[in-house]
């Protein structure tokens, strides 16, 4: 209703050639309202959820205010038009009544009650929403501490990985290990050089993934 209303067209009986200049007000206005809507640009999957659950929480709130309307009676517009042959005339009438159920199951009463209760859910809905994302940024930090560890724990068994292969090759020279030994030690020096490459792999990733909960103004610099 409001968006009509702010037609300056609306409300007056329009020609076939007035339809064209009421469709391209009726998109400018559009665009208008568009242009106050928040920028997806940057939300995270979370965000826009949260966002969604928001315009809910309002459109609930506001149907609440109205939760007797099921109890009200529905109204009924009828019109009719008439031809008298006698007198060669065309006549026609509107008319208005109001019409409401005998039998009530409980229905309406089941209606008010959802109209009443339709915003607490959708508030708890948001809440838990809110707090999942909260949940979520904090397991992305919690697990960002943990790779950390495991990638300064392979470093450290590769720095030992290193230093028995140095030992291995210069006993291999002097004829005290056999070449099975030596072989071995050098596949354990490769693994876990491999193993440190994995953990700093997997830190990168989780850095990223916790950028891109952020979106795309990134994770706070002091962090």
């Amino acid at each position: 209703e409001s968006a009509l209303n702010g037609l300056s067209l609306s409300g007056q009986g329009l020609s076939a050639a007035e339809i064209p200049a009421v469709y391209r007000e009726l998109m400018d206005y559009t665009k208008d309202i568009e242009k106050k809507l928040p920028d997806p640009k940057g939300m995270t999957a979370a965000d826009r959820t949260i966002q969604a659950l928001k315009l809910s929480l309002n459109a609930a709130e506001k149907q609440a205010g109205f939760w007797f309307l099921p109890f009200l009676p529905n109204p009924v517009f009828s019109a009719g038009i008439t031809y008298d042959i006698e007198k060669q005339a065309v006549d026609w009438n509107v008319s208005l009544g109001f019409s409401i159920s005998v039998f009530d199951r409980g229905e309406r009463a089941v209606e008010a009650a959802s109209r009443k209760k339709g915003a607490d859910l959708a508030r708890l809905e948001l809440e838990q929403a809110e707090q999942s994302k909260t949940i979520s940024l904090d397991r992305g930090w919690s697990q960002k501490e943990i790779l950390k560890m495991d990638y300064e724990i392979a470093g450290l068994n590769l720095e030992e990985k290193t230093e028995l292969r140095d030992e291995a090759e210069q006993l291999f020279k002097q004829g005290f290990i056999s070449e099975e030994d030596y072989i071995m030690n050098q596949m354990d020096f490769r693994m876990a050089g491999l193993a440190q490459t994995k953990s700093a792999n997997q830190y990168l990733i989780q850095l990223l993934d916790i950028v891109r909960m952020y979106g795309a103004g990134g994770a706070p610099k002091e962090n």
